[in-house]
């Protein structure tokens, strides 16, 4: 370890390390108690199987190919990280021991060493080091074609990597035996904690890797888990069936036998079976399910902001979304009052920004603190028509907006309503026709990825509370959400707050970055924060719900 030779400086640095190392969100130490759960009544009779949805079907099982939110829920559930995220007694999002029973840093922040504890995969092999270094290094290589590697960039070579420059055994990470990780940094980095209970940092095996090739990640017979579950069955586009992993460390803190997974698209059809009590927990996404539900009384309710923002997208490397003025039109005209008013009927809130609530720099509110860039560009542009003639002339357009016609892609996990609210807003404030591309989210997810679109719409949670969850994702060359728009200047900005351990310098660099993304740019068009509303049958024991993750299942019983 790096030791400073004044002690005054070395004061001083652990000071603002630990400060900037642990954000606003308290973390636990791996000598901290562990986090206290409901405790389990004994009864024999009662069935320990759960049943809970998703609306589509996850893109992929592989962890360096995963990349939405359905994925994210399944794989928390079954795999474990260095460390796991919860929430704590006081509701707070903690960070706990998980694969790594403890963990340090260097002085400077730049390596850190992980000692993992005794434990096993779901076919008996013991969890290696090495298989978290081959994980990274999986992920980062450019072959894998990761659409989340770029979160991995604060890793030492990282970086050139991915871009191809270096190969993969240059990564910062390595098994300095069999039950220690050591990986070491490019700067030291204010949010690296965060990524070691991320998807992105899970371990992967090797030999399983090879063994299916490019079929790995797609059926439960070619995968193994280290978590508290294993994938038991895989309907695609029906169900997913988890049991308990009987060599999981922690297999003892694990009361379900069984968690069925339904994937359930259509609301009305889930809402019946939350009260027909077929599935235990759900989330309702219209007011008046929301409304139903608390006037039955039946359910415990979890509420609060997700660290979630919805948007509109746009593939810049078609000629009339190459256009700024063009997008930023789009956004303009975007009604977003009436949005959560009338079609989200208040159950979201609007958005004129685009890092969530949720999420703070240092002490303070991020958004509270950086206002709503969305409004000064609608303040600034009145019409948006003109606006959106403006761009047609820069590019040469000589066409009447009704002679436009733009296909919208839309995921067939939504109702029709939105979409067509779309179609109607645009028409009626740009002229254009707009004529829904309705496709399922796996496919959605992959047009995404090769750039097979000219306008979607969709939603982005966050990671780690942080703002750079937010504004990395959007660097030129990032795979997680492509749109072909590329700035130097906010590629800089981000690299910028990326070295800087000062929250106040942080947040002054994101906040820049965040006007360039939103209104100067208008690289996207946000439009609401999504609030939480998950409902719970009463018999249902243990949820967490952390702000920054899916929901941990571990912990939950059933008490009937």
């Amino acid at each position: 370890m790096n030791k400073q030779k004044g002690i005054s400086l070395f004061l001083i640095l652990i000071l603002i390390l630990g400060t900037v190392l642990t954000g606003c969100r308290k973390q636990k130490t791996p000598t901290d108690d562990a986090n206290t759960t409901p405790t389990m009544t004994e009864d024999s009779n009662t069935e320990q199987i759960l049943s809970i949805s998703l609306d589509s079907e996850p893109d992929s099982l592989d962890v360096a190919k995963a990349s939405d939110i359905n994925s994210q829920t399944i794989l928390t559930q079954v795999m474990e990280n260095l460390t796991r995220l919860e929430v704590g007694n006081d509701g707070s999002d903690v960070v706990v021991p998980a694969m790594a029973e403890s963990w340090e840093h260097s002085d400077d922040g730049l390596v850190w060493t992980f000692k993992l504890r005794d434990a096993k995969w779901s076919d008996g092999k013991p969890v290696t080091a090495e298989d978290f270094v081959y994980g990274v290094q999986r992920t980062l290589d450019p072959e894998t074609a990761s659409p989340v590697a770029t979160l991995l960039e604060p890793i030492k070579n990282a970086e050139a990597i991915i871009n191809g420059d270096m190969d993969v055994s240059k990564a910062g990470i390595e098994a300095i035996d069999e039950k220690t990780v050591q990986v070491t940094l490019e700067y030291a980095c204010a949010h690296f904690l965060d990524l070691t209970y991320d998807r992105v940092m899970q371990p992967q095996r090797k030999d399983i890797v090879e063994k299916h090739g490019t079929s790995y990640g797609t059926e439960a017979d070619k995968l193994v888990f280290n978590g508290p579950f294993v994938v038991e069955e895989w309907v695609h586009n029906s169900h997913i069936t988890f049991s308990k992993n009987e060599s999981y460390w922690d297999e003892k803190s694990v009361k379900l036998d069984k968690v069925n997974v339904k994937i359930i698209s259509e609301e009305t059809a889930l809402m019946g079976e939350l009260q027909n009590g077929t599935i235990d927990i759900a989330d309702p996404s219209s007011a008046e399910w929301i409304g139903k539900l608390d006037e039955s009384g039946q359910f415990d309710k979890i509420t609060g902001f997700e660290a979630r923002s919805h948007y509109i997208f746009f593939n810049q490397e078609t000629e009339l979304f190459s256009n700024k003025k063009i997008r930023q039109a789009f956004s303009v005209s975007l009604d977003r009052e009436t949005i959560q008013n009338d079609i989200y009927q208040g159950i979201h809130m609007a958005a004129y920004g685009w890092v969530a609530p949720p999420v703070d720099i240092g002490t303070e509110n991020f958004r509270k603190k950086a206002g709503d860039p969305v409004k000064e560009l609608i303040d600034e542009n009145p019409d948006p028509k003109a606006l959106f003639m403006e761009g047609l002339k820069e590019l040469g357009i000589d066409k009447d907006p009704s002679e436009i016609k733009i296909p919208l892609m839309v995921p067939n996990i939504e109702g029709r309503e939105f979409p067509e609210y779309l179609q109607q807003l645009f028409n009626e404030k740009l002229g254009v026709n707009i004529e829904l591309d309705i496709a399922e989210w796996p496919i959605f997810q992959e047009r995404n990825r090769q750039l097979d679109y000219v306008m979607g719409y969709k939603s982005k949670g966050g990671y780690y509370n942080d703002p750079m969850t937010f504004l990395d994702i959007w660097v030129t060359n990032a795979k997680i959400i492509p749109t072909g728009w590329s700035n130097k200047r906010y590629d800089n900005l981000i690299k910028e707050a990326s070295l800087s351990v000062d929250n106040e310098e942080r947040y002054e660099i994101f906040k820049e970055a965040e006007r360039i993304l939103v209104k100067e740019d208008t690289a996207i068009a946000p439009y609401s924060y999504e609030l939480r509303n998950t409902y719970v049958q009463k018999y249902v024991k243990g949820a967490m719900i952390p702000a920054f993750g899916p929901i941990l299942v571990k912990y939950i019983y059933i008490e009937r």
